[in-house]
């Protein structure tokens, strides 16, 4: 499957392999060329995580452990190994080759500009290396585009530095600056200017956003979004009314699942993440792996973990792909790199899914005119798989200039008829195919060779209730083996009242697939309690909700938009508890009295 990638930072997508080779052959050169690193296969073994300050390998590792571990883990490592003009542009192809054979077709690298002085290497050569290393790649299938990257620990000077890197080189491939690194590190209001300075310009933003508590607070990302970033990042840790903001802005966002779960970044496992949540806000999505040379994890897998825990087809993300270069980027793959001029063959683009495997294929040998022309030609083939990556890349992606791509329009055969009517053209091949056209009959009827069923009636045992209340929410459930919150889902919470015998019970149904989250009778003994901290939010305990379908008791908590539908709901939720009472107690009443009676 034809892929995007615009969440990928160079260095940390080079893999344990390409690393090892680099550490093994300054090795070999010099026993001190390796600056004493131990080989790379043993720190990064696909096996392997990190602890607090020392990488060394352990069983388990949370994002509060990362953070001491993961950033020393470039700066005193990867850095110290790829530290020359040789290793980071065969760093770079490697990883060039990695993303082609994984079936990406758009790429947005990510770099921070690195000075290296032992090596005389200034930001600038350095933006000039990667950016030569690309050209010079010269992939069929895939187009590679640069952001440079802020780091959270620059100064003012700095990042400014960074802007105008990235606008000295937009026009070699530069297509934007994002702001990355250690996020309980730096000051975001640090970096005000250099962002004004690249929107100034209509140069492109994006932002690691919310990817830990420390970096969350309310400052810091209505600070981040003052930014005007076109994607952000991550976006875990995001409080309601910040969600409310980029909902409305309807931002890009890159969501790193792998990344997430396996760096305990968001609880729980990938079936809890919050990929499935921004899913249903409108959000344009783009699934990406942020470090694959770390994580393990490449994009074709990720977008396999999308199918196993949410049932979503790859199409589904593919339509919503946000980029930062414009959409004909993708499209500009031309053929003629795997089929010389002079034995060009047109070749119609296949209507079928491409997958990893034709879009990784080898770039075949060139065949004489006489073999082209035949259906059998390897390059023709080549071509078809290309074209057709492309081209389904193009009507599904969604471009950071605005609107989705443009759809080519279909010209049909010139048959001598200017008028262009559907009835001319009907009549023209009517016309060269006279035998093709079946008499027109009103009377013609086909009896159908299966008879279906008596249609059958779906009911939910709300036919007989009436709604006595309903606004929108977000539910949540008490997990008391793990001690926190899950959310159950978002729609309309309802109160049903039954018609005979007058009980109320409270229903929510999740929106789109319409599963039941609650279900239980508001019964008197419940107590309906605010949650700490909140004016729009209320706790309480079901003794016996049956939302699956064994009755389990279950402590619930509700979320409202504002706190007049949080109380709105406390009013008809207090009202049904009082109606229910008599109605939940006349059994225990007539029983008593029928037993006094007996007793007499």
């Amino acid at each position: 499957m034809a892929t995007d990638r615009i969440h990928a930072h160079l260095s940390g997508s080079i893999s344990p392999a390409c690393l090892h080779e680099i550490w093994l052959s300054k090795k070999q050169r010099d026993s001190d060329g390796a600056a004493g690193l131990s080989d790379p296969l043993e720190e990064l073994g696909t096996n392997k995580t990190f602890d607090l300050a020392t990488c060394d390998a352990v069983a388990v590792f949370r994002f509060a452990h990362l953070l001491g571990s993961f950033f020393p883990l470039f700066s005193k490592y990867i850095y110290e190994l790829c530290n020359d003009a040789e290793s980071i542009s065969y760093s770079t192809k490697s990883v060039l080759q990695d993303f082609q054979d994984d079936g990406v077709v758009y790429l947005e690298l990510r770099t921070t500009p690195r000075l290296i002085k032992q090596a005389g290497i200034t930001k600038e050569a350095y933006v000039k290396l990667v950016l030569s290393t690309i050209a010079s790649f010269k992939s069929p299938t895939m187009v590679t585009k640069l952001i440079l990257s802020i780091d959270r620990r620059n100064s003012e000077e700095e990042a400014l530095e960074v802007v105008d890197l990235a606008l000295r080189y937009r026009d070699q491939g530069v297509v934007g600056v994002d702001l990355c690194g250690d996020p309980t590190k730096g000051n975001v209001d640090t970096f005000r200017s250099a962002f004004a300075k690249a929107k100034e310009h209509s140069l492109k933003v994006t932002i690691h956003f919310a990817e830990a508590h420390q970096s969350s607070s309310e400052h810091e990302l209505r600070t981040l979004l003052s930014f005007e970033p076109d994607r952000i990042g991550h976006v875990i840790h995001v409080p309601d009314d910040i969600k409310d903001v980029i909902i409305e802005r309807k931002l890009g966002l890159e969501l790193c699942l792998s990344c997430n779960v396996k760096f305990g970044m968001t609880s729980g496992s990938f079936a809890d993440h919050h990929f499935m949540y921004w899913k249903g806000t409108g959000c344009p999505i783009t699934l990406c792996t942020d470090d694959v040379g770390v994580v393990g994890s490449a994009l074709s897998n990720e977008y396999a973990l999308i199918a196993e825990h949410f049932g979503l087809e790859p199409e589904e993300l593919l339509h919503t792909t946000f980029i930062m270069s414009a959409p004909e980027e993708k499209v500009d793959i031309a053929p003629e790199a795997v089929v010389s001029s002079e034995e060009k063959k047109t070749v119609e683009p296949t209507t079928e899914a491409t997958t990893t495997e034709e879009a990784k294929g080898e770039t075949p040998t060139v065949a004489p005119t006489s073999v082209v022309e035949s259906a059998t030609g390897a390059a023709s083939t080549a071509a078809s798989t290309v074209t057709a990556a492309a081209t389904n890349m193009q009507d599904s992606v969604f471009s950071m200039f605005g609107g989705g791509a443009k759809k080519e329009k279909v010209e049909d055969e010139d048959r001598g008829d200017n008028s262009g009517s559907a009835k001319a053209q009907k009549e023209a091949a009517a016309g060269e195919n006279p035998e093709d056209e079946a008499p027109e009959s009103e009377d013609v009827h086909f009896e159908p060779v299966i008879h279906l069923t008596d249609k059958v009636e779906v009911k939910t045992g709300e036919e007989v209730e009436e709604q006595t209340f309903k606004m929108r929410a977000k539910l949540f459930k008490f997990i008391r083996d793990s001690n926190e919150w899950k959310e159950r889902g978002t729609g309309d919470v309802r109160l049903l009242k039954h018609r005979e015998n007058g009980k109320t019970r409270l229903v929510m149904r999740r929106d789109k697939t319409l599963k039941v989250c609650a279900n239980h009778y508001v019964v008197p003994e419940m107590k309906l309690s605010p949650n700490v901290g909140s004016d729009r939010s209320w706790v309480w305990n079901a003794a016996a909700d049956v939302s699956e379908g064994e009755a389990e008791a279950v402590t619930f908590a509700i979320r409202f938009a504002n706190s007049e539908n949080a109380n709105l709901f406390k009013e008809s939720f207090i009202k049904a508890q009082q109606e229910n009472e008599a109605l939940f107690n006349k059994p225990a009443a007539a029983a008593a009295e029928a037993s006094t009676e007996a007793s007499a």
